[in-house]
């Protein structure tokens, strides 16, 4: 199967965007985007971005078709990425995207492909995330469904970022009709977070991520996520150094294999997992916090009890 195209957001990582760049010589993506956003008036940054863009150019060995947007100057989050992902979808009907700090299992490039082109004609389907963050938590097949997109290594469609709301015009309004506890009923701690997330991004246009997630919970889509993990953030973890002990849970965990299964039986969000994932990982109480920080694991994976959230 072709792999589907693929945008690369890169800035100014080089340790590593070259851990990445290894599984991407693995798979040679036919379709190669990449976008990166320009440097902060630094001259150590100006050389670090510059190393970035040359290392790229320098070691595409593999035959594709390959397309770059390297912006002159440093946009920020809310325009720099917001900006490079719009231009992917200008070129192209669906894809995969990836940060310079995601690192891949090369099944994720298939896992992605293969969903891209089941649910393409699916209104009810947003994103499809390679992120599974709970280890040890058991789905009927080989992937389910949650309301929230998760963004360490994900696809999706033009179709649905068309509907993305940079600048969340329809906030107020939203906020007026009680959302997004309308749209996330049996998990209002989640719904309390985004709340409070959502109005600070309306007035500090910080971010772009926020605003993803607001889109489609507005739109009542729903996001793929894999029984296995594909997708690791491995920024965190080399700002961190040697430092293992600081490292929560989720900069741990094990890449794992795909192999392409049944669909779930029903296409709907999968709320004892989207429970846990709010519990353990988005927003997690203070007891859980405290055990992150002196190194440890998932409690559940201790207490099973503890799954029940």
């Amino acid at each position: 199967m072709k792999v589907a195209p693929l945008l690369l957001l890169v800035y100014k990582r080089l340790d590593t965007l070259q851990e990445v760049w290894k599984v991407l010589e693995q798979v040679k993506p036919p379709t190669l985007f990449v976008s990166g956003d320009g440097p902060k008036p630094d001259p150590t940054e100006k050389a670090q971005v510059q190393a970035v863009r040359s290392f790229i150019q320098q070691n595409l060995s593999w035959r594709c078709d390959a397309y770059f947007n390297f912006y002159p100057e440093n946009q920020g989050l809310y325009y720099g990425v917001s900006g490079g992902i719009s231009w992917f979808f200008e070129a192209v009907e669906e894809g995969i995207i990836l940060e310079d700090d995601t690192l891949p299992h090369p099944d994720f490039f298939l896992y992605a492909t293969q969903l891209l082109e089941r649910y393409r004609e699916e209104p009810r389907v947003g994103s499809i995330s390679g992120d599974q963050l709970l280890p040890g938590w058991s789905f009927s097949a080989g992937y389910d469904f949650i309301r929230i997109p998760l963004i360490w290594g994900w696809a999706t469609w033009r179709r649905v970022w068309q509907r993305y709301d940079r600048d969340m015009k329809l906030w107020p309004q939203a906020q007026a009709e009680n959302f997004p506890f309308t749209a996330l009923s049996g998990n209002p701690r989640l719904a309390r977070h985004l709340r409070d997330r959502f109005a600070h991004v309306y007035r500090h246009k910080s971010t772009w991520d926020y605003q993803l997630t607001f889109s489609l919970l507005r739109e009542g889509l729903l996001t793929v996520v894999p029984a296995r993990n594909l997708v690791r953030n491995i920024g965190i973890r080399h700002s961190l150094g040697h430092n293992t002990r600081r490292q929560r849970p989720w900069q741990k965990l094990p890449l794992e294999g795909w192999q392409d299964t049944d669909p779930p039986p029903a296409l709907a969000p999968n709320l004892p997992y989207e429970r846990a994932l709010t519990y353990y990982m988005i927003f997690p109480p203070l007891w859980v916090k405290a055990w992150y920080r002196m190194g440890g694991d998932y409690p559940y994976l201790y207490c099973p009890f503890l799954r029940r959230v």
